[in-house]
Parts: structure tokens; C-alpha cells; sequence
């Protein structure tokens, strides 16, 4: 092995592209103290004529009825709004950055703070839109650019997106089926929707045992057996990976149960050749991504979609629609009150740019997360590249590397992610056996560079970090006895002994969690990131699940639902 990394070289290094350059000027016009939206627009509209016509790989804007999708409208209205320069009597008290809190302005950047308000004046409201105003405009081109029959902004996140769903498909006291791996946001949804919780254990997949979303088969037999009032699954999964989702549209459909969709980390699905497709053209009921986590929004900015266009797709069944009244209502009861209109901005040009120049972004984007996993390959046999089931799709901007089971016992992904943040690369995410890297559009040559450069001395540094954690049995590895623990945790799961709803609002007390086994748990209990639970409320402890929070506790694992080392259960 080279004392020295090799490191990824682009294999074509064509400049930015047309779209790039000139998207870039529309918005520095944008910005200039006083400037109409004109001269931007022209800019704007120059771009979307050099994508339409191949200059720059650009997705064709889609067709619509008196849409462009080379338009921000939610973006224009605030600079406008802005360009006003008028005295704030309003909400937020920082006013834009002025007097005491000029700090909060020089770090974050005087325009940011002034683009900082909610609905007032003439920016248009989130929960009643303006007929053709700029916030209906903006949904009804987020919605074409998806293939979305339609499109809601979300401020708060994909959070307030699953929670609507839930309260709008499932009756109280009726069960939700999910496919296990799933978000805490779930068991939140059914604890305010007063319903049951059925959930489909995971296969494991790759050399750690990545908890994936069982097959469509095993999916589609529970609909028949249990007829739940709806089927929930997260699609992708932290590991980028897609099960293919028109056989469970099918099976669905067959049912008469809607189908909602955890898209989060699948923002930008759809926009590039390389890339699955999005999940909602497929004829899912609803579906929540987070442009924030790929597209390049403002965090927590989401977008809630719901049906399928005439026009999107193939074609073929649909999965029973949700009643847009209710669900409508269900936004507004979740949501907040006070969007910031800066993430609604940033939605709508987030938008934008996956329409105008996702093909470029993505592709390139990809061909340097595959540089990544094969420089890493190359240097070190100690991380692998994670290999997913046959059946679905995966991520190619998501690299995931796994601990080869032959790497030093003392080496895990843990260890790897702090070293590499030791060395100025922070990851997504780690475990005592992989590592998650999120890659984009904004990532350069160099940055990958340095990714692979900490990847591998990372695994040089054997058991230097690994993660904690108490001794190992002495016949068994510490890496791959954790990993059992959390295997078998992950599969065994915990008997629902109540509702979710009806536990959380019962008496409760701490206990230490080696002392919980047998009792009813009173909390959702979920290490974070990535946030999947391993206990629910009206869940009984087991022995399995108990042993694996004491070995997180003890490693100084973030466990949400967790403290000092013990949890809430009934008392």
C-alpha cells in the first residue's frame, strides 16, 4: 500500500455550465440594493432557453399551463418585498439585523436576516396561499417538476410532512403498517393519530447488517393478511437504497389501503439519468421529501406530494388518494404557524435548480462519489463498498463503506468517522461497522480528495477511536459482538403490549435501563442519527433490546429517549 492516498481525477473537466453560470448572474441581479426582478428574469429565462436546447445536459423544463419553471416566484416576491427598505413593526424582533442584534447579522450576512420573515405584508401565507400568488405558483411548479398532481411547502420539515400524513390516512384505534427501517417521526404521527402500529421486520443487508425494507412479496402478503388502513415505508433508506415500488402500488391498489412514502433523503430522485426515479410518479398516495438534505434548501425545508399527474410516468394502478381537505387541515394542525419564508424561498429555488441543471449536477455529482469508492477500494482492504439487495435501486451520490470482517477487531466504522473528523471530514453517519457519506452538487474535486485521504488513514488508526464501548467477550471481537447485539435487536424487536398514544399518555418513571427488562416503555427509545427506534411506547423491554441500550449507553452513544443511562416506562 502507498504511504500516500491516491485520490480521485475527474475523468472529463468541462467547465460550469451555461445554465450555472447564468442562473448565478440572475441571482447576484436579484440581490443588488434596489434591483427589479426584470433584469434577473431575462437572465433567468436565457438559462432555461441554453437547458432546453442541450448546452448544458439540463433537464427540459416541463410543459405546463402557463408555468416556467425557470421562475422562482417565492424567491422574487421576498427579494421585492425586501427591496422596500421599510420600517419593521412586525415579527421577528431582530428586525432584520438592526441595533443590538447586528452580532446575529455580520455572521450570518445582513441580507440573510433581512430575508428572515413570515407572512406579512404582501409575502403570501403558507396555510391560505393567494389565488395566483407566489406561494400557489411556486406548489404548482414544484408539483409539475415532481409529476406531483400536488405540491405543499413545508417549513418544518419532513417531520410535518409524515405527521399529516399519518392524521390524514389512518382513523383512530385503526393500525399503520411500516416497514422497519422507519423514522421516530412514525411512532409520533401514531401517537397523535391514536392508532396501532404494525410493524415488518427488516432483512439485513451488506457485511454490517444494514436494517433494509423487506421484499415486495413479504410487503404485499401482510396487506392481504392484516388490511391495515394504511402502508407506510421509507424510501430510501439512510444507505440511499430504493425498493422498487410499483409492485407494492399494485398491491396497494388491490387493497383499497393508500400508500405513503418516506422520501426524505430521495429530494433529488428523478432529476438525472443516474438517479432512481421519484417515488410519486410511481402512483404512491403521498410521499414527503427534504430538498434540505440534498437539494440544496434551507434546513428544514420539505415539500409534501401527494397523487400523479396525467402526464407523469407509465401509467398503470394508483394507490388510493388521500382526501386533500383533510390532509390539508392536518399540515395546518402539525405545522407551524410562523414559516420562514427564507426555507420557503429556498424550496422554490431548490426546485429550480434540480429542473434546470440536475442532469449535470447529479451526473457529475455521481461519477465522483464512484471515484471515491474506488480510490478507497484501491488503498485499503479494510472498508468495502456497501453492496444492497438486487431488487431495488440505489443512491450513486450516497457512499456507504462497510469494515471488511477480516480488519482488525479493534476497527470500526466509529473509529474511522473520528479520525476523519479529526482531520476536518465530518460523515453523515457511523456504526460499529459502516460508514455513510452524503455526497452533491456542491462537493468539488478536492473535497473528495480529502474524503479519501481521511477514509483511509482512518482505518490505519487501529482501535484508536472505536467508538468505546465495554469488553468484549474474549472469543468474540468487540466490532463484530456489537454488531450481533445490534442484529439481533433489530430483528427480535419488542411485543406491543399498548397503542403507542395510550402508553405516552400514561404514568411514568425512570428506570436504569439494565433494570428495564419486562417493563412497558413509556418513550421512543432511538440512537440518532439515523434515528430508527429500537423501543416504542407500549413496547415490552426484552432482554435482546435491553443488553444492546446498556452497550450504547456505556459507549457513550447520542440515544434519544435515553438519559443517564436509563429510560421512561410505566409506572
Amino acid at each position: 500500500m502507498s504511504s500516500q492516498p491516491t485520490v480521485p481525477t475527474p475523468r472529463s473537466s468541462s467547465p460550469p455550465g451555461a445554465a450555472e453560470e447564468i442562473l448565478g448572474r440572475a441571482g447576484a441581479s436579484l440581490l443588488k440594493m434596489g434591483q427589479t426582478a426584470g433584469t434577473a428574469e431575462r437572465d433567468i429565462g436565457v438559462a432555461a432557453a441554453y437547458c432546453s436546447r442541450g448546452r448544458c445536459s439540463g433537464v427540459d423544463p416541463p410543459a405546463g399551463a402557463g408555468l416556467s419553471q425557470s421562475r422562482a416566484p417565492l424567491f422574487e416576491n421576498l427579494v421585492a418585498h425586501t427591496g422596500r427598505r421599510a420600517v419593521r413593526f412586525h415579527v421577528p424582533g431582530h428586525k432584520g439585523g438592526r441595533g443590538p442584534f447586528r452580532e446575529m447579522a455580520l455572521a450570518l450576512g445582513r441580507r440573510g436576516l433581512e430575508f428572515d420573515l413570515t407572512e406579512v405584508g404582501d409575502l403570501d401565507d403558507l396555510h391560505c396561499p393567494s389565488p395566483g400568488g407566489p406561494l400557489e405558483e411556486a406548489q404548482r411548479l414544484a408539483a409539475e417538476a415532481y409529476g406531483a398532481a400536488e405540491a405543499r411547502f413545508l417549513a418544518a420539515g419532513a417531520t410535518a410532512g409524515i405527521l399529516a400524513m399519518v392524521l390524514a390516512a389512518v382513523p383512530p384505534g385503526r393500525t399503520l403498517m411500516v416497514t422497519v427501517p422507519y423514522h421516530r417521526s412514525v411512532v409520533a404521527a401514531a401517537v397523535l393519530a391514536g392508532c396501532r402500529l404494525s410493524l415488518i421486520p427488516p432483512r439485513l443487508g451488506g457485511l454490517s447488517g444494514r436494517p433494509l425494507p423487506a421484499s415486495s412479496d413479504v410487503v404485499a402478503l401482510a396487506l392481504r393478511r392484516e388490511r391495515p388502513a394504511a402502508l407506510l415505508i421509507t424510501c430510501p433508506t439512510y444507505e440511499g437504497f430504493a425498493v422498487e415500488l410499483r409492485p407494492l402500488v399494485k398491491a396497494c391498489a388491490r387493497e383499497g389501503v393508500p400508500l405513503l412514502v418516506d422520501a426524505a433523503h430521495g429530494a433529488h430522485f428523478g432529476f438525472s439519468s443516474c438517479l432512481p426515479p421519484t417515488p410519486v410518479i410511481s402512483g404512491v398516495s403521498a410521499c414527503v421529501v427534504s430538498l434540505h438534505k440534498t437539494a440544496g434548501a434551507l434546513t428544514p425545508g420539505a415539500i409534501l406530494l401527494t397523487g400523479r399527474r396525467t402526464t407523469a410516468g407509465t401509467g398503470g394502478p394508483a394507490a388510493p388518494l388521500l382526501e386533500d381537505g383533510r390532509l390539508a387541515a392536518a399540515v395546518r394542525l402539525v405545522h407551524t404557524t410562523s414559516p420562514s419564508h427564507q426555507v420557503l424561498a429556498s424550496l422554490d429555488l431548490a426546485r429550480r435548480r434540480l429542473v434546470l441543471a440536475g442532469e449535470q449536477d447529479w451526473s457529475a455529482a455521481a461519477e465522483r462519489s464512484e471515484e471515491v469508492r474506488e480510490c478507497v477500494r484501491r488503498e485499503t482492504g479494510r472498508l468495502v463498498p456497501f453492496i444492497p439487495p438486487e431488487d431495488g435501486l440505489t443512491d450513486p451520490t450516497r457512499i456507504v463503506f462497510e469494515v471488511e470482517p477480516s480488519a482488525p477487531p479493534e476497527l470500526t466504522g466509529l473509529g474511522v468517522a473520528a479520525a476523519a473528523a479529526r482531520r476536518g471530514v465530518d460523515l453523515e453517519l457511523a456504526g460499529w461497522g459502516h460508514v455513510v457519506a452524503v455526497a452533491g452538487p456542491a462537493d468539488t474535486l478536492e473535497d473528495c480528495r480529502r474524503l479519501v485521504r481521511a477514509l483511509v488513514e482512518g482505518t490505519r488508526l487501529e482501535g484508536a477511536d472505536a467508538g468505546g464501548g465495554p469488553t468484549a467477550p474474549r472469543a468474540r471481537p468487540r466490532r463484530e459482538w456489537a454488531l450481533s447485539l445490534e442484529k439481533e435487536s433489530l430483528l427480535a424487536g419488542c411485543e406491543a403490549v399498548l397503542p403507542p398514544g395510550e402508553a405516552f399518555r400514561r404514568p411514568r418513571r425512570w428506570v436504569p435501563v439494565t433494570r428495564s427488562v419486562g417493563r412497558i416503555a413509556a418513550d421512543v427509545v432511538s440512537p440518532y442519527p439515523p434515528g430508527v427506534p429500537l423501543v416504542l411506547p407500549g413496547q415490552r423491554m426484552t432482554e435482546t433490546v435491553v443488553r444492546y441500550l446498556d452497550l450504547l449507553a456505556r459507549s457513550g452513544a447520542r440515544v434519544q429517549g435515553m438519559s443517564d443511562g436509563g429510560v421512561e416506562v410505566l409506572a
